[in-house]
């Protein structure tokens, strides 16, 4: 047999492209070798190697699948999250709102306390504190007193401040009447001191008679602290008996 296929190989006369290419496809053996010849191993091992490159990337594929579902699993959650935080934060805002609504209420009420507490503590000193500045008590003034001084010479505004004063003493020295003009804070500053000296003038305009601005007070800035240093401003501390509210 081996002769035969040797005789055979011998007889068939190779002259042209085509002649070769049947000589190739009678002799699968022949394509084998020339196409190892001419592709060499790389080549040869292409389609395997892009079969499992595919299979590579088809894994690749799936897992970057099941990546992107997880990721929007997980944005949905975290959007579900943020929306909880904002309702929180809004909760929270309103809360703090509450909060600061009462808080401020609580300080204005307990200042009005503080301010009642002082104008009543005040006036019941009313004889001390003449008695402290070398004067002899009289009375107190009323708001009608006070209005009846100043008659109808005053702004309707400046009437009506006038008028409500904290506190308006008449006193005494050895020879004459005096008053006293004196308003009345937990915490006293430069309108308290300006106020008192603009009542101690007015009522030396209207009476003729001498009289004195004064504060009555627990403490004071730094501009009443001044005032009452010059002099342009009698102190009268008042003590504080006022039960804490913390």
């Amino acid at each position: 047999m081996r002769q035969a296929r040797v005789i055979i190989w011998l007889m068939t006369t190779i002259n042209t492209v085509d002649d070769f290419l049947q000589a190739l496809d009678a002799n699968p053996s022949w394509r084998e070798a020339v196409r190892a010849r001419i592709l060499g191993e790389e080549l040869l091992q292409l389609p395997m190697r892009f079969e499992v490159f595919v299979q590579e990337q088809r894994a690749f594929n799936e897992e970057q699948r099941a990546f992107n579902e997880d990721m929007r699993t997980f944005t949905a959650e975290q959007r579900a999250i943020n929306d909880e935080l904002r309702a929180f934060n809004a909760e929270q805002r309103t809360m703090n709102q509450n909060f600061q609504t009462r808080f401020d209420r609580m300080e204005s009420d307990n200042s009005t306390l503080k301010g009642d507490y002082a104008v009543n503590k005040a006036a019941r000193d009313a004889q001390y504190i003449a008695e402290d500045m070398g004067l002899r008590f009289v009375r107190v003034l009323t708001i009608d007193d006070l209005s009846r001084m100043a008659g109808s010479d005053l702004p309707r505004d400046i009437h009506r401040s006038f008028r409500n004063a904290d506190l308006a003493i008449e006193a005494a020295d050895s020879t004459d009447t005096r008053y006293i003009a004196m308003e009345v804070s937990f915490s006293a500053g430069r309108w308290d001191c300006e106020r008192a000296i603009r009542n101690a003038e007015l009522i030396t305009r209207f009476t003729g008679k001498p009289a004195h601005a004064a504060v009555a007070s627990m403490r004071n800035d730094r501009e009443a602290t001044q005032s009452i240093e010059s002099g342009a401003v009698y102190w009268h501390p008042l003590e504080n008996r006022l039960p804490s509210l913390e």
